[in-house]
C-alpha cells in the first residue's frame, strides 16, 4: 500500500491576520478610551456636588426650622435674626448666620460661606427688593458652600410667618 503524504492542514491564525487585528484594536482603542476615560474620571464629581448639595439644603432647613419656630414669639424681624444669630453662633453672638462675605463654621451645621445678609424691601414700583434697614419686612439670606463655589441657596425670611411682625399697610 502506498501513502500519499498529503499536508496536513494548518489551524491558527496567520502572521498577517493577528497584526491586522491588533491595527483595529489600536485604532478603536485610540478612539473610544480617551472619550470614556474622560467620563470615568469625572464620574466621581456628580456624587461630591450632591453631598454638597445637600449639606447646603441641611444647613438652610435648620436656619428656615428655627426661624419659624422663633416668629411665634418675636415681635420684628430683626427681634427673630438676633435670635438666630445668637442660635447659630456659638460664643460670638455678633453674627449667627454670619455677615455677607464671611465663612461660617456652626456647630452641628457645618461650614457654609454666606454671601447675603440682609434686610431688604419690596419696591412695588421696580417689582424688585432693594436695601432696607431693620425695620424692613424682609432678611435676604444668600448661602453657598464656599466663597469659590457657584452653588448657591437663597432665602427670603419674612416677618409675616408664624404670626410675628405683619405690615399693616
Amino acid at each position: 500500500m502506498k501513502t500519499t503524504n498529503r499536508p496536513i492542514p494548518q489551524t491558527g491564525f496567520t502572521l498577517l491576520e493577528i497584526i491586522l487585528t491588533l491595527v483595529i484594536l489600536g485604532i478603536a482603542a485610540t478612539t473610544i478610551v480617551p472619550f470614556m476615560g474622560w467620563k470615568l474620571m469625572r464620574s466621581g464629581d456628580v456624587e461630591s456636588r450632591l453631598e454638597t448639595d445637600v449639606a447646603l439644603n441641611q444647613v438652610m432647613e435648620r436656619m428656615v426650622a428655627h426661624y419659624t419656630d422663633l416668629m411665634s414669639s418675636c415681635s420684628s424681624l430683626a427681634t427673630c435674626k438676633a435670635r438666630l444669630d445668637e442660635l447659630y453662633g456659638g460664643s460670638d453672638s455678633t453674627d449667627d448666620i454670619g455677615s455677607a462675605g464671611s465663612t461660617v463654621s456652626s456647630g452641628d451645621y457645618g461650614t457654609y460661606y454666606v454671601q447675603e445678609n440682609k434686610y431688604v424691601d419690596y419696591d412695588k414700583n421696580t417689582n424688585t427688593f432693594v436695601n432696607g434697614g431693620t425695620s424692613s419686612l424682609y432678611l435676604l439670606v444668600i448661602i453657598k458652600p464656599d466663597a469659590a463655589s457657584q452653588l448657591s441657596l437663597t432665602y427670603l425670611f419674612s416677618a409675616y410667618a408664624g404670626g410675628g411682625a405683619s405690615d399693616e399697610s
